[in-house]
């Protein structure tokens, strides 16, 4: 039996207050939104909601659309109140630097977005449903100080533009609890205290005992009343004067914005000819093994023939000079060698075809996993994927057969066409406009396929792209109670579907009548010739009228395989395309290998440092130079643009740059391998990423540490209370604080001497404590006065050193 998500909940939320639900990871917070959603599974009780609702995940819904489309969302647009929305959640200037403004198309999940803004676009979605009722599960999560308090004023708090609605949100931000009307303290699935903010510090709780050890990692401390000074017109400004503060974050910089359409519903399709595939997927499989397999298919197609020509050669001797078993086993070793010549094609085709794909699958793993970061961010997730999954299919699966099929089809048409012509020379003179006539037929149907083929694939992916957006966004569209409009659309879209496959299945039966009837009149000219050429002899008239209705089928097969061969070898065209991405440097280099020791202490040196994203581009950081002693502790701070990101991609060589050096314990980083050098720093990322699977195997791929170690590391990350044993599978399912903590550990268990730590939010000691005897690098937006370490601020690329508030 499913043991309760909640237990015994009384609860009663007046209209239009505003909520704070709080606790520990796994206390039920999430929970109680999805109950009052009715998205949970109700065992005892009564859950009831009026009016309407909006909602916002964790983790934001952006569906595969317009800017504008993802705020209306299937609401009329009103000018008025979808300005103020814009304007509320701080996206006019994330749209004014969008190639086609709020026309934009984002991507597939909001691929092109950076995580700000996919939380502000959902949140303005649903400010402009105009709901009566409004549940946020930790909206301002991650947030930088500026936009988290923009968005509090001007959406969520009692200035906002919901301060008439219900709103009930869940949060691990301290700072916004005084300016709530009520807070919910849930633990094991339970309420544990509820009051004010005021009533629960006064009571001395279990409220107060939260906040002191339990607060999420992530939040960063400051004064409880810093909200209520703020001042949330300051951050107005014309957006020459203060365009790069951190709340105008975009996903890519203006210059590097393309002015074209950013979702790509379809993969490209190639125009080079079917000769010049054909003559590569050879050379892929190795010209040695397909020059032998293509001899075989001809001796298996001459073995086919040679045995109806025997059996009619065999039909006709009526003279006695002939033994009969002598004749059967003649005719039995043709049929056998055909049998055996076939599997024996069919054998080596697959072998070389799956080797050969084997071999490009290592070849493309290793040319992604190593490509530069910038080639990296020019190449689509959707071309990388769609080549390891249906490329990759069709080089496994379909190629092997189609190509097995062709060749037997090539070799038999004109093995026919020469028994019947040899049979009677007066045939082919007969059959020249029959073959002017296929020919034309073949024209036309293969540039009708190609089209057919384009609009099928062209019309399949939106409706993929739409059951997917419809099964990300399951809870909000329920929320929304919209299920008929995406159930509207994926019928429209459907039907569309299906109207490509039916004219193509049209377009094949048209080829199959057409080439029934020019062998029908073939048939009919082999009859005539039965009639006047009698001295041929009945078996061998009769052969020519058997190969003539064979080779209907013959044709028909011909044509549907050049055309399937010729669109299936695009496969591996697609795959070798990525030949062209371009790598970073050496992985090893065994001349330059450190000590395994190395880092033994942990200083950096920076030294007239200059990088830029490519050759002739704009360098981003101009002559850096940094001195870090060995477990110092330094905040790197910088807003957008001002190349904190890219002094730490330079930090890993995801960059390499373009004068200076990185000296990490005297030696030099440009000189080592990026095996040695990766392998011996340690990262807490922004965005944490948690494997399918189990515990052991997210926290020790390798296996390298003994169970009490990685316990140890658990329980250092404030884990060990959420985790069963270490062989509980775990994957997407965890909150965000969760897969947070996993990086921590994750670093824990390598006990590095450098640590870098990638924030989305403000630098404080939570993080650092972690790593108390190593060098913490930690990039963010802000300043905190908490911080206990020396902070260097990046300004247009430059290093400037001292003190600095977060105003």
């Amino acid at each position: 039996m499913d043991i309760p998500c909640l237990k015994y909940l009384n609860l009663r939320i007046p209209k239009g207050s505003l909520i704070a639900v709080v606790g520990e990871t796994r206390s039920g917070k999430s929970s109680l939104l999805r109950a009052l959603l009715g998205e949970m599974h109700k065992t005892d009780g009564i859950a009831c909601v009026n009016g309407e609702i909006s909602y916002v995940g964790e983790e934001p819904w952006i569906q595969n659309a317009t800017v504008e489309k993802n705020v209306l969302f299937l609401k009329p647009k009103d000018q008025k109140l979808y300005h103020k929305t814009l304007e509320a959640c701080a996206l006019l200037p994330d749209i004014e630097n969008l190639p086609a403004g709020e026309e934009t198309e984002i991507g597939q999940k909001g691929v092109q977005l950076s995580h700000n803004q996919k939380l502000k676009v959902e949140l303005a979605r649903a400010v402009y449903q105009n709901a009566d009722v409004y549940l946020l599960d930790n909206p301002l999560r991650n947030l930088e100080e500026p936009l988290a308090e923009h968005l509090w004023h001007r959406v969520i708090g009692r200035s906002g533009l919901l301060k008439l609605k219900t709103r009930v949100f869940t949060t691990t931000r301290e700072e916004f609890l005084p300016l709530v009307d009520f807070i919910l303290l849930m633990k094991d699935g339970r309420i544990l205290e509820h009051g004010t903010y005021s009533q629960l510090k006064e009571k001395q709780g279990h409220f107060v005992e939260y906040l002191s050890t339990s607060l999420s990692i992530n939040t960063p401390e400051k004064d409880s009343h810093h909200s209520e000074k703020y001042d949330h017109t300051e951050l107005f400004h014309n957006k020459f004067g203060k365009q790069n503060d951190l709340w105008y974050s975009t996903a890519v910089t203006p210059a590097r914005i393309e002015p074209e359409h950013l979702v790509t519903d379809e993969i490209t399709v190639s125009s080079k000819g079917f000769g010049y595939k054909i003559t590569d997927f050879l050379k892929t499989i190795g010209f040695a093994m397909a020059t032998f397999s293509i001899l075989i298919a001809g001796l298996a197609c001459a073995c086919e023939v040679a045995s109806g020509v025997w059996l009619s050669e065999w039909t006709d001797r009526h003279d006695g000079t002939r033994n009969p078993t002598d004749s059967l086993l003649i005719y039995i070793g043709f049929i056998s060698s055909q049998i055996f010549l076939t599997i024996v094609c069919g054998l080596i085709i697959f072998a070389t075809t799956t080797a050969a794909s084997d071999k490009l699958h290592t070849w493309l793993l290793i040319t992604i996993v190593r490509a530069s970061q910038t080639a990296l961010e020019m190449t689509p997730i959707q071309k990388i994927i769609y080549s390891f999954d249906t490329d990759f299919h069709y080089a496994d699966e379909k190629i092997p057969e189609t190509f097995y099929v062709w060749l037997m089809a090539i070799f038999r048409v004109p093995a026919l066409l020469v028994v019947i012509f040899v049979i009677s020379p007066f045939l082919a003179i007969y059959a020249i406009p029959l073959i002017f006539v296929f020919l034309v037929v073949q024209k036309l149907y293969l540039l009708a396929w190609q089209q057919l083929q384009h609009l099928t694939t062209a019309t399949s992916c939106p409706l993929s792209n739409l059951l997917e957006d419809a099964l990300h966004g399951s809870s909000h569209i329920r929320a929304t109670q919209s299920f008929s409009h995406f159930h509207e659309r994926f019928h429209l879209k459907m039907d569309t579907h299906n109207n490509c496959c039916l004219v193509f299945f049209l377009v094949s039966r048209w080829l199959s009548c057409s080439i029934d009837i020019i062998t029908s009149f073939l048939v009919l000219g082999t009859t005539f010739m039965a009639l006047y050429e009698r001295d041929k002899g009945d078996g061998f008239i009769g052969l020519a009228i058997v190969f003539s209705m064979q080779l209907s089928e013959a044709l028909t097969s011909l044509v549907y395989m050049n055309s399937m061969l010729s669109n299936d070898l695009i496969a591996f065209e697609r795959i070798k395309s990525f030949s062209q991405l371009k790598q970073e440097s050496e992985w090893e280099d065994p001349a330059n290998q450190p000590l395994s020791s190395w880092p033994d202490s942990g200083q950096i040196s920076i030294q007239n440092l200059s990088t830029a994203y490519g050759e002739g581009l704009h360098p981003v950081l101009h002559d850096i130079t940094l001195s870090i002693e060995p477990g110092e502790k330094v905040a790197i701070v910088g807003k957008e643009e001002s190349g904190t990101s890219t002094l730490l991609y330079t930090l890993f060589r995801l960059i390499e740059p373009l004068k200076g050096q990185i000296i990490i314990d005297s030696i030099n980083i440009s000189n080592l391998g990026l095996k040695d050098l990766r392998s011996s720093l340690a990262i807490v990322p922004q965005e944490s990423l948690v494997f399918s699977g189990t515990v052991r195997q997210n926290l020790d791929p390798k296996q390298k540490y003994k169970d009490d170690e990685l316990w140890k590391a658990l329980e250092s990350a404030n884990l060990k209370t959420s985790i069963s044993n270490l062989d509980f599978m775990i994957g997407d399912y965890l909150s965000a604080e969760e897969k947070y903590r996993f990086s921590i550990a994750r670093c824990l268990l390598k006990k590095p001497k450098i640590v870098i730590i990638d924030e989305l939010e403000t630098p404080n000691s939570r993080q650092t404590q972690f790593f108390p005897e190593s060098t913490v690098l930690s990039f963010c937006g802000e300043p905190l006065p908490d911080f206990n370490g020396r902070t260097i601020r990046l300004m247009s690329g430059e290093a400037i050193e001292g003190e600095f508030s977060s105003s």
